[in-house]
């Protein structure tokens, strides 16, 4: 990256500076060209010697002496205006003289002398301050403005949606264009522009014509952003490498973009005249023109690109804004025609229908009341958080000083973005981002995931033409379906089964004796080894371990040892390299006389025993990979015998070539680089669309964020986004939903919340198109004959093989009871053969004796888990915990030593935390007891096997913790002062293993939730398709670390590696990141695979990279994240399979069950309403005339109430309470800025002034709470109506949301009638300061009065969907629930171990498991706020995470996200009418398998059938039958009720007999 010279201000100047005349005093420029932004020796020079500043090219401009008459006037403006910022620069150093804060000033804009026009608007400055005394104006732009803009935008997009169709339906559509396709309209059109510039050409001028059309459609945008990016870079860098092509552009931009314009006005002029002979437009008649210009999107976007374009020429710049980028919308719309890509249609083409937006307005609903909370949480945690302060503006701004401000670090923090990380210290701050990121990211995940899944749609849509062709396609070709489906029916019956899930026989070995038992094993183990072959297994083994060894031994050679010496000589590499080398040639040469000897004999081929050989692998790829393999290093090794053992400088060259040792292995695992050209091959025109519009996105996004950033006073952001050349790299990593800074302007704000919300979402499109298709090859048919198998079988309860026999004693088989009992109920659940039977028996209660004992170990666990946490927590190391500052912070202790003398307090806290150390040392030894206790009995029970078992060793673990922690000399150190952790492994002793060991107790209680056992099953089943996905990733991961290792490992710069937002503020617990050199980062090949890896993961803690660099993470991070999206897609698809199938009962089918339930209650009051009515006649016949009094007219009826709700509920009150609510919720967010309400300051009374606004803040309140109250009364009078039960949960939220208005009246009430008259209206300070706690926690309260935006009419039906969805995976979280806190505690654990056993740059970050759990849950959701970790411990804990704890965090999200996908395909299922389901469910049968052969009338029998019926076998939930039987009975529901409303109570007449 090049660096900024920076110039400094002095304190005072010594002369003024006018248009005329210039100081002739010599300027000296401090020695800061050299430095990063991470630096701060320069900031911390004299700044005294530096008196007089000015632009340096003005300098040389009357060093020449050409003097004031050789400036124009737009250039004396403009160097006059960057004098009057140097001038309020000076002020600003003048005002902080005194202070740590010294003040720079540095040139970010105009040379004058480039100005080549006059001024007419904004005359732009030279030169910018790196600090920004903001006023209250521009506070309020900061915290506000966003939002506002925020809003505004997505009205107009939604509203352009919109509003697309309906203007092209308004300006009408000729009737030839409904019935052509998007490639003959696009054909035609361009025959019409060729006629309008040529007339009647031939072919081949139409030809050439066309192509120049094409050529200057795609240089127009590319050539402009190209030169606009090294214009920029060049005159807002001038100390820029590369300075002949910078320097050329920076010249000819403007005179380029001039000629851009004209030329792209004469496109559009020429396809305007055109527009008469296209099927579009052509009906509109002679204003096909005007209906062109304002319908068609590309000539919209160029309309775009011109117009602003031609504005910034009204602006005084030295490269003025090039928004030609616009124009590149038509290269994406014309990829289809030009046959390289599909024809896009924008987003107003985006099939969903009604449902789909009905539900994203709903959800999007849900994600806005969650935001809102948030933010609100944030608002009243670290307000008073100085750590968070902003120390770049003057005075330093708080960042959540207000709800707007901190509802946007929130929606990052939503995002599983954390920049802030660092500055959150206190115990309340951590806690509340520990919940955002383990409770709030899952569940606001679905709705960013529902938003993404629509845009992509819009993205992907296809012309509705397009889709009719394909369906009539489909059904012409599927005249032979039932023929098909029954062959396929008769193949299914005929299907053995899968050899991989084979039946074994159960058979008891508790009464075989030990030694027989070993030698079965033994046996078995015998015979896999004598199975194997050396082709398909011990082959490639040996290339594996030689492949991957040689790129090992190199990462050795690159580390070092503690005291610096490398590990082995530079010749061991070259040794090692040539060797194995030697063995890859000898393998080529082996392999190639074999497919030559094979097909030399061509005929008898078909008999020859190849061994396993593919004749067709040794192809020339193969050759060529052998030789790549082979040759370089033996040749490296005869270079080091020739030219002796110094290191070659061209070992890059051999190691490179290593790496292709690995991807031959390929040939034994389905050739999966392969199927990647295949996946690119299959959906080419997609990727090349989908890829068009993610970098048409990106680079809007990268013009937007320079426009708005370039003159942030952040020195940071300046640096990042100051050219559009440093906004592209920058915008690469913000567009991947990197949050790398936060610190932006008002409008950077709102370009930064867009690009979250829409931005992201599109550019990944192209990455989920090749991963679907990629994964979809890998996995093959494996969910077609597999998925069934994931779940819980016989086989996989290893324990119930030691079951006592039925002769052996009672108490062992009481024993095995008490411990086991849960896997004899699954046994005797997985015997029965129907889902229906299996719940029955899984619902039983288990013995008294093993539900108290499950409970004792349970509870037990769980609190020694927290006492270990709270032990090894740093308030209870005495050397921290009972200081000063941590005793003021610490609430507890505070509470404890309230009595005691402030002198004192640090010895009584001593002695406290001594004993109750001592009162935990007594807890952990009764502990100890009931662990061995227990594990003595599963031994007992168990035998040996219980020893070897995962759960056992977890569970002996945990005991030799326990014990090694209970010596005095051992447990202080131990559990107390984990820096000392490093001396004892220097004495021999890893004393630091003794926390991870105590925690490995919440592991081995998994046995009861079945973690280990449904991890091992889906291991097994999908092991192919893991192992292919895997391999691929290590791949690509091994070949990005090399790259980058070789990129930077001569790299000088210092670099942040984590949150690049440092704390304003460093203390005991406020420690900033240590910047450090990428050299000593990347140039240890072993830890370079660390930051690789994180990298490919789409995280980038480290931001500055050379430009080699930055290309190839741009590269690995489109390559790497379909690698993590595959391998990660595969392990959470199968778990969450295995998960619904072992399910006791699925949501679907309970939803069938109560749908069951409701359409019997419902005909069985229509039929009793009818037998009444039946009855009432007979009566009156028996009776004759008179008065009959009907069942119906007994009964008491409330008519009173259905109208006054029909009334309340109206249009006109419904608008009004909402909009009421909206107006609240928007004021109270806008009083919460200090500069509209002051808010009360502990020790300061509030003013007159002050005091009249909350005043009448109060009254707006008092207002707003009488319309709510009114609004709650009269919905109690209305009665519930259709709503059932959650009508009293609605209406106990709205009374809830009355009081904190309620309270917040009182509190001002109280305010003024505690002071009296005068300049200070408050008058006693006791009531002030209690006001004052109390004023941000009443303001936050008010905020929860948007949840009921959920309760509005128009959407909670589908909030309920959404909430059902979300509740109905309860029953199926439990597993993954647990293993995700068993994967965060145990890897919070080893970080703690690593980094302070070993010497680590984030040592004081991990200083507790309490403390490293904060971090670590932002590890696991892939946000590295930390990176640097200690190379060989740390690192290795980093890579297991990133691999796999985030893996195994992230499945509870996924049984969400299916959970509300199915209720949402339920809800919609049973909206539809009687007749289209039938219709939906015949071609969905028909497309499955075969023609429906079940009337829907037999549904609900058939059900019921299948719960009692035990002739079928359970072969797994099928969920598209569930699916269908669930919405039939809906429908019959929905029927059954309409025909009964249908039916008036007609009073009968006298004499009707």
């Amino acid at each position: 990256m090049v660096h900024m010279p920076q110039l400094w201000v002095g304190q005072k100047p010594s002369a003024e500076v006018n248009e005329t005349q210039v100081n002739d005093t010599t300027n000296e420029t401090a020695d800061c060209v050299n430095a990063t932004i991470n630096e701060t020796a320069c900031f911390s020079r004299d700044a005294a010697m530096l008196r007089n500043v000015e632009p340096k090219n003005t300098k040389e401009l009357f060093a020449k002496a050409y003097g004031a008459s050789a400036l124009l006037d737009h250039q004396k403006e403009s160097y006059l205006y960057g004098m009057k910022e140097l001038e309020e620069c000076r002020k600003i150093a003048t005002s902080l003289n005194g202070t740590a804060v010294p003040t720079a000033v540095r040139q970010v804009s105009n040379d004058p002398l480039q100005i080549s026009m006059p001024c007419i608007f904004d005359p732009q400055a030279t030169l910018l301050c790196d600090h920004w005394p903001l006023d209250s104006y521009n506070k309020v732009c900061l915290q506000a403005a966003w939002m506002v803009a925020l809003a505004l935008t997505l009205a107009a997009l939604v509203g352009s949606t919109l509003a697309g169709p309906k203007i092209r339906n308004m300006f009408g559509e000729s009737p030839e264009a409904s019935t052509l396709s998007k490639d003959d309209i696009n054909r035609m059109e361009a025959e019409a522009v060729v006629n309008v510039i040529y007339g009647d050409s031939t072919a081949a001028v139409a030809k050439v014509i066309e192509m120049v059309f094409n050529v200057c459609t795609v240089m127009i945008p590319i050539s402009n952003v190209a030169i606009y990016a090294l214009a920029t870079e060049k005159t807002y860098f001038p100390a820029s490498q590369g300075h002949g092509i910078f320097q050329l552009c920076a010249d000819w931009h403007d005179a380029w973009l001039l000629g851009s314009i004209c030329l792209l006005i004469f496109f559009q002029a020429v396809r305007a005249a055109a527009s008469r002979k296209s099927p579009r437009f052509c009906g509109s008649g002679s204003f096909a023109w005007l209906v062109y210009l304002l319908t068609d999107v590309s000539s919209i976007a160029d309309s775009v690109a011109v117009t602003l374009s031609s504005c910034s020429f009204l602006y005084c710049r030295a490269v003025h804004w090039n928004w030609m980028i616009f124009s590149f919308v038509r290269v994406i719309e014309s990829l289809g025609h030009w046959g390289v890509g599909v024809n896009f249609h924008g987003f107003t083409q985006a099939g969903g229908g009604r449902d789909d937006r009905r539900m994203l307005i709903a959800m999007s609903g849900f994600g806005l009341v969650m935001w809102v909370l948030i933010g609100s949480l944030y608002y009243v945690v670290n307000s008073r958080n100085s750590a968070s302060e902003w120390v770049t503006a003057v005075p330093s701004w708080q960042r959540f000083e207000s709800i707007p401000s901190s509802m946007f670090f929130a929606l990052l923090n939503l995002y599983k973005k954390n920049p802030l990380a660092l500055a959150f210290d206190n115990f309340h701050e951590q806690l509340l981002v520990i919940f955002v990121n383990v409770a709030c990211v899952p569940v606001f995940a679905l709705v960013a995931g529902m938003i993404g899944s629509a845009v992509t749609n819009a993205v992907c849509a296809k012309d509705p033409r397009e889709n009719t062709l394909q369906e009539e396609e489909a059904n012409a070709g599927g005249a032979g379906g039932s023929e098909e489906y029954e062959e396929e029916e008769e193949e299914e019956e005929e299907q053995e089964e899968d050899p991989l899930v084979e039946d074994v026989e159960d058979v008891r070995v508790a009464n075989i004796s030990v030694l027989e038992q070993w030698r079965r094993i033994l046996h078995s183990w015998q015979e896999y080894f004598l199975s194997l072959t050396w082709e398909d297994n011990l082959h490639p083994v040996i290339m594996a371990i030689l492949g991957f060894g040689s790129i090992f031994f190199y990462g050795v050679t690159t580390s070092y040892r503690d005291d610096g010496t490398p590990w082995f000589p530079p010749w061991a590499y070259p040794a090692v390299d040539g060797t194995i080398g030697a063995a890859f040639l000898a393998d080529w040469i082996t392999s190639s006389a074999r497919s030559v000897a094979v097909t030399r004999d061509s005929s008898e081929a078909a008999d020859l025993d190849t061994d396993g050989l593919d004749t067709t692998d040794m192809s020339l790829w193969r050759h060529t990979g052998y030789f790549i393999a082979s040759v370089p290093g033996i040749v490296h090794l005869l270079f080091v015998v020739a030219n002796g053992p110094a290191e070659s400088q061209d070992k890059f060259v051999f190691c490179l070539c290593s790496l292709w040792r690995i991807y031959l292995l390929e040939k034994w695992l389905d050739h999966p680089f392969h199927l990647v050209l295949e996946a690119v091959h299959k959906h080419r025109k997609a990727l090349a669309t989908t890829g068009a519009v993610s970098i048409f996105v990106w680079f809007l996004g990268a013009h937007l964020l320079f426009v708005s950033e370039f003159r942030n006073p952040d020195l940071e952001i300046h640096l990042n986004y100051g050219s559009l050349l440093r906004s592209i790299w920058a915008s690469s990593i913000f567009l991947n939903g990197e949050w790398v800074f936060c610190d932006f302007t008002w409008s950077g704000k709102t370009v930064g919340c867009l690009v979250v919300l829409f931005g992201v979402s599109i550019v990944v499109v192209p990455m989920m198109v090749f991963s679907g298709e990629f994964m979809k090859q890998l996995l093959g048919d494996f969910f077609e004959h597999n998925v069934e198998r994931l779940k819980a079988e016989e086989r996989d309860l290893w324990q119930l093989k030691m079951e006592p026999a039925d002769d052996a004693p009672s108490w062992r088989k009481e024993l095995f009871s008490l411990l086991y009992a849960h896997l004899q109920r699954l046994k005797k659940g997985l015997q029965q053969q129907t889902q229906y039977h299996r719940s029955r028996v899984l619902r039983e209660e288990r013995p008294w004796q093993f539900q108290l004992f499950k409970r004792m170990s349970l509870a037990t666990s769980l609190i020694f888990t927290l006492v270990t946490l709270m032990e090894n927590s740093q308030y209870m190391n005495a050397e921290v915990g009972c200081k000063q500052d941590e005793l003021a912070r610490n609430m507890i202790l505070k509470h404890f030593l309230s009595a005691v003398k402030e002198q004192e307090r640090p010895q009584e806290c001593r002695s406290f935390l001594a004993w109750v150390d001592m009162i935990e040392a007594r807890v952990d030894t009764l502990f100890l007891n009931f662990f061995v206790l227990e594990f003595l009995l599963r031994c007992i029970a168990l035998g040996w096997r219980h020893l070897v078992s995962e759960l056992g060793l977890a569970e002996l673990f945990a005991i030799v913790g326990l014990i090694w922690s209970l010596p005095a000399h051992f447990r202080e150190d131990a559990l107390h002062h984990p820096k000392t952790w490093e001396k004892w492994r220097l004495d021999g002793i890893l004393l630091g293993a003794v926390v991870p060991l105590r925690l490995c107790r919440l592991v081995s209680v998994g046995s009861y939730f079945g973690v280990v056992r449904a991890v091992r099953k889906v291991l097994f089943i999908a092991r192919w398709p893991l192992i292919k996905s895997f391999y691929f990733l290590v791949v690509v991961w091994y070949t990005h670390a090399m790259l980058l290792h070789f990129a930077e490992m001569d790299n000088p710069k210092l670099a942040i590696a984590g949150a690049q937002v440092q704390p304003a503020e460093v203390g005991p617990t406020r420690v900033k990141l240590q910047p450090m050199q990428q050299s000593e980062r990347f140039g240890d090949y072993l830890v370079a695979m660390q930051y690789s890896l994180l990298h490919l993961t789409g995280d980038y803690p480290i931001v500055k990279y050379t430009f080699a660099a930055k290309i190839l993470l741009i590269v690995g991070l489109v390559v790497g994240t379909c690698a993590i999206v595959v391998w990660t897609a595969i392990f959470s698809s199968s778990m969450v399979n295995y998960l619904a199938n072992e399910a006791v009962e699925d949501p679907l089918a309970k939803a069938v069950e109560r749908r069951m339930l409701l359409a019997i209650e419902v005909v069985t009051r229509i039929q009793r309403t009818w037998r009444r009515r039946q009855a009432a006649r007979k009566q009156a016949i028996q009776e004759g005339p008179g008065p009959v009094e009907t069942p119906e007219a007994s009964r008491p009826s409330r008519p009173g109430n259905s109208v006054l709700r029909r009334w309340w509920t109206g249009f006109p009150w419904e608008r009004f309470f909402q909009i009421t609510l909206v107006v609240n919720l928007c004021v109270n967010m806008l009083c919460s800025l200090p500069e509209v309400v002051e808010r009360p300051a502990k020790g300061r009374m509030l003013t007159c002034k002050e005091l009249s606004r909350q005043k009448m803040q109060a009254k707006f309140e008092a207002v707003c709470l009488i319309i709510f109250s009114a609004e709650l009364v009269g919905a109690l009078r209305a009665g519930k109506g259709s709503e059932g039960k959650r009508w009293y949960f609605y209406r106990t939220v709205d009374f809830l949301c009355l009081l904190p208005g309620l309270a917040n009246i009182v509190a001002v009430t109280v305010e003024l009638y505690s002071g009296g008259e005068g300049p200070s209206c408050g008058k006693h300070a006791e009531v002030s300061d209690f006001l004052e706690a109390l004023d941000m926690p009443l303001k936050a309260m008010k905020m929860i009065r948007v949840l009921r935006i959920l309760f509005w009419r128009q959407w909670k039906d589908d909030v309920q969907v959404f909430i059902r969805g979300v509740t109905s995976s309860g029953p199926i979280l439990a597993v993954p629930v647990f293993m995700s806190l068993q994967i965060w505690v145990v890897i919070s654990s080893l970080f703690v171990f690593t980094e302070n056993s070993w010497r680590s740059p984030s040592q004081a970050f991990f200083a507790s498991v309490p403390s490293s759990m904060y971090w670590t849950s932002s590890f696991l959701i892939g946000e590295w706020t930390l990176a640097d970790f200690s190379p060989g411990a740390g690192s290795r804990v980093c890579i297991f995470t990133a691999l796999f704890g985030t893996m195994g965090f992230a499945i509870p999200m996924g049984i969400l996200m299916e959970g509300v996908k199915q209720s949402m395909v339920v809800d919609m299922m049973e909206r539809l009418p009687l007749n289209e389901l039938a219709e939906y469910e015949d071609s969905e049968t028909k497309k499955s398998k075969g023609p429906s052969q079940q009337p829907i009338k037999a549904e609900a029998m058939r059900h019921q059938a299948d719960a009692s019926s035990s002739s079928r076998m359970d072969r797994g939930i099928d969920r598209q039958q569930q699916l269908r039987r669930a919405a039939k009975l809906a429908a019959m529901t929905r029927l059954q009720v309409s025909k009964g409303k249908d039916e008036p109570h007609k009073p009968l007449k006298a004499g009707r007999a």
